[in-house]
């Protein structure tokens, strides 16, 4: 058994025992999962987070969020992941490094620095 299990117990209507629920329940991250599923949750999910800390036990909150959850349609759920950066070429490395020597000359951040290059780029 895993986190997953209660997850999908709650939004697929599955039941699990009681002692899943003790040791693997935990509401955050079920609200989170829940705010991946689809857009049309996340104002539920958003009022989850708001009452999520009230309850004294896993096995209430899990109740709760058993009861006021409706049941959805099984599909895949797409979360965030994180981005593999791109290997930098030498132009990039030289960009970037004149950014930061413009950023540390004028006592701005790299961010502004970039804009300036490239307000400048347009201009000219």
């Amino acid at each position: 058994m895993s986190i997953y299990s209660v997850i999908n117990s709650i939004l697929f209507k599955k039941q699990i025992d009681k002692s899943t629920v003790e040791e693997l329940h935990v509401p955050f991250m079920f609200i989170r999962w829940l705010s991946f599923y689809d857009p049309s949750v996340i104002l539920l999910a958003n009022e989850l987070n708001r009452v999520a800390h009230q309850f004294v036990d896993k096995q209430e909150s899990y109740n709760f969020m058993n009861m006021v959850v409706p049941r959805l349609r099984y599909k895949k759920i797409n979360y965030l992941k994180k981005v593999k950066a791109k290997p930098k070429r030498k132009a990039d490395e030289k960009r970037d490094e004149q950014i930061k020597q413009l950023a540390y000359a004028n006592e701005i951040s790299c961010r502004e620095a970039k804009m300036y290059l490239e307000l400048d780029a347009v201009l000219d």
